[in-house]
């Protein structure tokens, strides 16, 4: 998760959806990339390597954002998205709070149990995948 610098326009957040899902899916990352509430919201999935170089040569590097706060790192087998590369969604849904959403990890510090984590995630994203 990370807050949208203010300089950053709505053309500008298009771009890097769009950018961001081309080289996701040119490199066989799957997920899902979120932008509401002034909030980028990011799951990659992928081969280990190649999400690491992008997530701390790329993501961390990239002044568009800031406060950026890991949730979850963590090699596994289970996946959220298997089979679903990269589609991304700027939204002001109301039902979509991802400050909300910081908040409560946060709170609850849901980093350390990525089953607490999973329950909490699956409702956000039901509601901010279908309204792709």
């Amino acid at each position: 998760m990370s807050k949208i610098c203010k300089s950053v326009s709505k053309e500008e957040q298009d771009h890097i959806l769009e950018a961001a899902k081309q080289y996701n899916n040119r490199n066989k990352i799957s997920g899902v990339l979120l932008c509401s509430s002034g909030f980028f919201f990011q799951i990659l999935e992928g081969e280990e390597t190649i999400v690491k170089d992008l997530f701390y040569n790329k993501i961390l590097k990239d002044s568009r954002h800031k406060d950026i706060y890991t949730v979850l790192q963590k090699s596994t087998r289970i996946t959220f998205f298997k089979g679903y590369y990269s589609k991304f969604n700027c939204s002001d849904h109301p039902d979509l709070k991802i400050c909300q959403l910081k908040k409560y990890i946060e709170k609850h510090k849901i980093q350390d149990n990525p089953d607490r984590f999973r329950r909490l995630l699956i409702p956000h994203l039901a509601t901010a995948l279908t309204n792709l």
